[in-house]
């Protein structure tokens, strides 16, 4: 089959024409186009190309939508990072992520100090987790953190791992269960 618009040589089974994208119906040629003007010279030729480079405008313009589609999710994708970033303060979760200041325990577990609606203090040396004054030091350990309490109490050291949501809520995983704390300060 050819294209009635350009002449170009067609498979069979095509609905459009892969070199000028003319839709095709049933008038597209059986024959080459220069045999069906010799046969019916009534018929007006078509403008056809004088040279045999192969023009696709189909496949440009489908190269360009895909062009659009994959800046459109890069752009989509560093959205939703920006507005992550800002949701958790400027710092994704765990990112240099600093413990000093006052959180609230707003969950149902309680473990020491930790109950329910209190206050958890962090001032850098002190924090009230199981006694008043317990000394603590607090670092990352893998993708966790790890809390180390000293109790003024007992001289015993109590070592929790610290999930970090983000910069406001925190996971501190006890043998009571996992206790929740938001940043209040």
């Amino acid at each position: 089959m050819y294209c009635t618009n350009c002449g170009k040589k067609l498979d069979d089974s095509n609905r459009y024409c892969v070199y000028c994208g003319a839709k095709l119906d049933v008038r597209s040629f059986d024959t080459a186009p220069d045999e069906v003007y010799r046969q019916n010279p009534q018929q007006t030729k078509p403008d056809v190309p004088q040279n045999n480079a192969r023009t696709n405008y189909r496949s440009s313009s489908v190269d360009s939508g895909c062009l659009i589609y994959i800046i459109g999710a890069i752009v989509l994708v560093l959205a939703v990072a920006a507005c992550f970033y800002i949701d958790n303060g400027g710092n994704f979760p765990g990112f240099n992520f600093n413990i000093e200041g006052s959180w609230e325990n707003d969950g149902d577990v309680e473990f020491g100090q930790m109950v329910y609606g209190s206050t958890v203090v962090f001032d850098g040396d002190y924090c009230n987790v199981v006694s008043p004054s317990d000394t603590y030091e607090f670092y990352k350990s893998g993708d966790m953190y790890t809390l180390e309490c000293t109790t003024m109490w007992f001289g015993d050291t109590l070592s929790f791992d610290v999930e970090v949501l983000d910069n406001n809520n925190i996971y501190i995983y006890t043998d009571s269960g996992t206790v929740e704390l938001t940043r209040i300060e």
